[in-house]
């Protein structure tokens, strides 16, 4: 805390916070906290060199938290941080490479100039990770940039053939959507194995999260390739946004109570209906929903929309 509201006041004494072999893990953890706060331009290479020799610690803990706190170093210096992100995947290691690709899951948010160096990296990361949360942002990076891996779509098929075995719910879905994604910018190479994942999910999938997402983009996909390409490619929000931009210079504690409340939404209902009261203009009109859509899946139909994109 004393970090944060005095920036750079211990900034020559980081070496004091270096960890020592025989400390507890959660100590090492905190001082690598420390650590992320010490970085200036004149120590952040001594600071990253020591947290690289931390990422193949024997404990798994601390390995981690090396690497998340190499990670959030990255968002002020990103070529550092990548440059030894990238070479810890060489290691071919299940732990260390699923806490790396999770890293550079967060950090090209941040950092959408890191992409090309990612995508260049992610390259044979499949073969290596284990757990779910690795293969969670593994699919993610390809659904965002896999027009500039070359094998994603191979990637992504071996996912599509275990669909079966697959338990976890949130990687079916996360696989749903990095396809869509993929084949919307590679569509001759994912357009069949779209075809098979969407397949499974509306006619054999018990789950109704995942049925219910691929009902999703099924139908969106009859809406025409744009539609589809704006719902799924739209612009996203600026990650340096706060969550109170826009909000009225008032004191907090007149609108605090009303925080995470559905208060705001009545108020602005009681605006939208006085100002289109008596004015038929401003009546939005519901369209129906589109009743001959079928329920079941006919592949056929993704190559329809295939040839009209050509």
């Amino acid at each position: 805390l004393l970090l944060r509201s005095v920036p750079g006041l211990l900034g020559e004494h980081y070496k004091r916070f270096f960890c020592s072999y025989a400390e507890p893990a959660y100590i090492k953890r905190r001082k690598m906290q420390v650590l992320v706060e010490l970085v200036n331009d004149e120590n952040v290479v001594m600071i990253l060199d020591e947290l690289k020799g931390y990422c193949t610690d024997v404990n798994t803990d601390t390995a981690q938290a090396a690497i998340s706190a190499i990670g959030r170093i990255g968002r002020s210096y990103s070529d550092k941080c990548l440059e030894i992100l990238t070479g810890l995947l060489g290691l071919k290691q299940d732990q260390i490479t699923s806490a790396v690709v999770q890293t550079i899951c967060d950090l090209v948010w941040v950092c959408p100039q890191c992409s090309d160096a990612v995508s260049l990296a992610l390259e044979g990361c499949e073969e290596v990770l284990q757990d779910s949360q690795g293969k969670q942002a593994l699919l993610w990076l390809l659904g965002m940039y896999g027009e500039r891996v070359s094998s994603a779509p191979y990637t992504l098929e071996t996912f599509i053939d275990g669909v079966r075995s697959e338990t976890s719910l949130e990687m079916k879905m996360e696989l749903l959507t990095s396809t869509m994604k993929l084949f919307l910018c590679r569509p001759a190479e994912t357009q069949d194995m779209l075809g098979r994942l969407l397949h499974y999910c509306i006619e054999e999938e018990r789950d109704m999260c995942v049925r219910g997402q691929a009902l999703l983009y099924y139908r969106l996909l009859h809406c025409g390739i744009e539609e589809t390409r704006n719902v799924l490619q739209g612009r996203t929000s600026d990650p340096s946004m706060g969550v109170l931009i826009g909000r009225p210079t008032e004191p907090i504690n007149q609108w605090v109570s009303s925080f995470n409340t559905l208060e705001p939404l009545k108020h602005c209902s009681v605006e939208t209906e006085s100002a289109s009261r008596g004015s038929p203009e401003h009546l939005v009109s519901i369209p129906k929903p589109n009743t001959h859509l079928p329920d079941k899946l006919d592949c056929r139909q993704l190559e329809i929309v295939n040839s009209g994109k050509q």
